[in-house]
């Protein structure tokens, strides 16, 4: 074999490295999706939970962002909790039954419309029950 043949096929699999990084930079790149949103929709204090934050709700609204149509499988603590499916914008949110007091990691993992199952956003969080305002008022004894 003469050095001009290895020599070709050498630059032809280092092309094929190059090219192969490329595509699956883009891939990845692709598939970065942005972080998840909890919502705390209970009692006098609602709205949004930033990550690492402490809330009172024991069931909060996840949601998140991935390609129209992608299922999306939801864990806390490693322990599946639900499934959603992103809608024609992207769009998926998911209310799971009560969760437990201390700390939560939820984590999502993502089967996009054409088969690829990817890691999606995480998103962590403290419940403390004690924090939940009742928003109904009680009743005060009458004053003697």
């Amino acid at each position: 074999m003469d050095n001009s043949t290895n020599s070709h096929n050498s630059a032809s699999l280092s092309n094929k490295l190059i090219n192969s990084s490329r595509i699956f930079g883009r891939r990845l790149d692709h598939y970065k999706y942005p972080p998840l949103v909890i919502t705390d929709s209970t009692g006098d204090i609602t709205g949004e939970v930033a990550d690492g934050d402490v809330t009172g709700i024991t069931h909060p609204r996840i949601a998140g962002k991935a390609e129209p149509g992608s299922v999306i499988f939801i864990r806390n603590n490693g322990e599946s909790i639900g499934v959603a499916t992103a809608d024609a914008e992207g769009n998926w949110s998911f209310e799971p039954e009560a969760m437990g007091e201390g700390m939560n990691l939820i984590t999502t993992q993502v089967r996009t419309p054409d088969g690829y199952t990817v890691e999606g956003a995480t998103a962590s969080f403290f419940i403390d029950a004690s924090l939940i305002i009742n928003p109904e008022p009680q009743p005060q004894p009458e004053p003697q």
